[in-house]
C-alpha cells in the first residue's frame, strides 16, 4: 500500500524538482550605516537644489547652473575622483578596471567640453560628420575617438548588467549604488529634454519656476551621478567586486 503524502510535502518536492524551481524576487541588499547616511545626504542635497531654484536671483541662478558654474565644475572633479577610486580599490587591477578608469576620465573630459574643444563641433554628434565644414582628417580622428568612447560605454554597460542579473549583484550594496547612479543619470537626461520636447509638441513653454527647478535638478543630479558611481566602486571591494 502506497503511503499518502501530505499536500505541503508534495508541493515542496514538486518545487524542488529539476527544471521546476519557481522564480523568486531578488533579495534586497542589507544597507550598512554609511549607506543610510549617504541616502540622508542625497535627500538633503535634493532639498538644497529646490531652495536654490526658488530663492536665487535670475542672474545668480544662471551662473550657478551654467556650464561654468560650481555644479558643472564639481562634476568634472567627481568623475576624476571616481576614476581614482577604481585605481585604488579594484584588486586585482585588470584590463576591465583600466577601461572603467578611462571611461570615467572620459566623462570628466566631456563635462569639461573637450568633446568640442579640438573640433569645429562636438564629435559625439552625428550632424558633425554630416554637415560640419571640417577637414576629412579631423573627422576621421574624431570618429575613432567617438567609436572608442562608445565601445567603452557599451562594454561597461555589459559588465554592470551581467554583474546585476547573472552574478547576483542586484542584491549587493555595490549593485544598489550602481543602479541608483544609472537611474539618476537617466533621470537627469529626461529632465533635460522634457521642456524642449513639450514645446515641440504643444508650442508652449513651461512656467519659469518649473523650468528653473528642472534645470536645477538636471545639473544637480548630473553632478551627483559620478559620486554614486564612486561609492559603488568603493564598497565593491569589500562587498562584491565587479570592476576587476
Amino acid at each position: 500500500m502506497v503511503p499518502r503524502r501530505k499536500g505541503n510535502e508534495t508541493a515542496a518536492s514538486a518545487s524542488s524538482a529539476p527544471g521546476r524551481e519557481r522564480w523568486r524576487w531578488p533579495r534586497l541588499p542589507r544597507l550598512a550605516w554609511p549607506d543610510r547616511a549617504a541616502l540622508l545626504v542625497i535627500a538633503a542635497y535634493t532639498v538644497v537644489l529646490i531652495v536654490l531654484a526658488a530663492r536665487l536671483s535670475p542672474d545668480r541662478f544662471e551662473y550657478v547652473f551654467s556650464e561654468e558654474g560650481p555644479f558643472e565644475e564639481g562634476a568634472i572633479l567627481l568623475w576624476l575622483a571616481a576614476s581614482l577610486i577604481v585605481i585604488l580599490r579594484a584588486r586585482p587591477f585588470t584590463s576591465r578596471s583600466a577601461i572603467f578608469v578611462i571611461l570615467f576620465a572620459a566623462f570628466a573630459a566631456r563635462e569639461a567640453s573637450w568633446h568640442k574643444a579640438f573640433t569645429t563641433d562636438s564629435f559625439l554628434k552625428i550632424s558633425y560628420y554630416l554637415k560640419a565644414p571640417a577637414p576629412l582628417a579631423e573627422k576621421v580622428l574624431a570618429g575613432l575617438a567617438a567609436a572608442a568612447f562608445i565601445a567603452m560605454l557599451l562594454y561597461a554597460a555589459y559588465v554592470v548588467v551581467r554583474f546585476l542579473l547573472v552574478d547576483g549583484g542586484i542584491s549587493s550594496r555595490a549593485g544598489y549604488w550602481v543602479i541608483f547612479a544609472g537611474a539618476l543619470f537617466v533621470l537627469a537626461k529626461v529632465v533635460d529634454r522634457t521642456p524642449s520636447v513639450l514645446y515641440d509638441y504643444t508650442g508652449h513653454d513651461l512656467h519659469i519656476d518649473l523650468r528653473r527647478l528642472m534645470l536645477a535638478f538636471e545639473e544637480g543630479f548630473e553632478a551627483l551621478t559620478p559620486a554614486l558611481f564612486a561609492l559603488s566602486a568603493w564598497v565593491s571591494r569589500s562587498d562584491r567586486p565587479y570592476l576587476s
